[in-house]
Formats: structure tokens, C-alpha cells, sequence
């Protein structure tokens, strides 16, 4: 195994062959901060030429989104690599918990995403979805 953090404790089960505590380390931290399997996730990326459109439209599409995910919103962020083919892009992801209906959370980013289509300065803007991206 080649890494930067050899001393890193998941390395250290690996090396140890001790998966049982791997596994109910990585389930307590992704139940802690609630990532799969805990909840679920849906990666929106806005692309587009202009780096300001994407950075406006994302943060107006985030806003939107906040009044009903509240904190359970990642981003908006630029990838690692936050350009390809001449269009810059953003990334927002989003968490749907354990307990919250999935019909209504992906009801609630449709209208979102139609009322951000009809918004005139970022029509322009595309805007992929991808549901439990990993």
C-alpha cells in the first residue's frame, strides 16, 4: 500500500487484518455525519463557460435548497478538477436521512430545478443529477 499516512488508523486494520474494528469504526463515523448507509445522496454538478454563471447559479440553487434540506447540504464546491472541456463546474451534494420521504425530497429538487430554468441570468447553466453517486 503506498500512501501519504502511513500511521492513518484505517491503513493500520488493513495491515493488522483486523476488518471487524474497520467496520465498526467507518459504520460509527458514517452514522455520526450521515453518509451512506445511513442516508442517501444526490450529487448535482452545474456546469457551464463562465465561471461566474456557475458560481451564481449553484449558490441560488443551493439557497433554494436550503430552506427545506437545511444543513444536510454539501457545497457548493469546485471539484478537484473544476474544469473540463472549456465548462467550469460545481458540485452540491445533497443528504437525504434515514426517516425523510425520498418522493417528496426529489419533488421538492424538481421544482427547484424548474423554478432555476425559468430564472433568466442562468438558464444557460447545466445541471446533472446523480442519485447515490459512489
Amino acid at each position: 500500500i503506498q500512501t501519504y499516512t502511513p500511521d492513518h488508523a484505517i491503513i493500520s486494520y488493513v495491515i493488522d487484518n483486523d476488518y471487524q474494528s474497520l467496520y465498526r469504526t467507518q459504520t460509527l463515523e458514517r452514522r455520526n455525519f450521515r453518509f451512506p448507509p445511513f442516508s442517501r445522496l444526490i450529487k448535482l454538478t452545474f456546469k457551464h463557460r463562465d465561471i461566474d454563471k456557475v458560481n451564481g447559479g449553484a449558490e441560488w440553487f443551493t439557497d433554494q435548497l436550503r430552506k427545506y434540506f437545511g444543513n444536510n447540504l454539501l457545497g457548493p464546491e469546485f471539484p478537484t478538477i473544476a474544469r473540463i472541456r472549456n465548462l467550469y463546474q460545481k458540485e452540491l451534494i445533497i443528504k437525504i436521512v434515514k426517516g425523510r420521504s425520498v418522493v417528496e425530497s426529489k419533488q421538492k429538487i424538481a421544482a427547484v430545478l424548474n423554478d432555476f430554468k425559468q430564472e433568466t441570468s442562468y438558464k444557460s447553466v447545466r445541471v446533472d443529477i446523480d442519485v447515490d453517486p459512489y
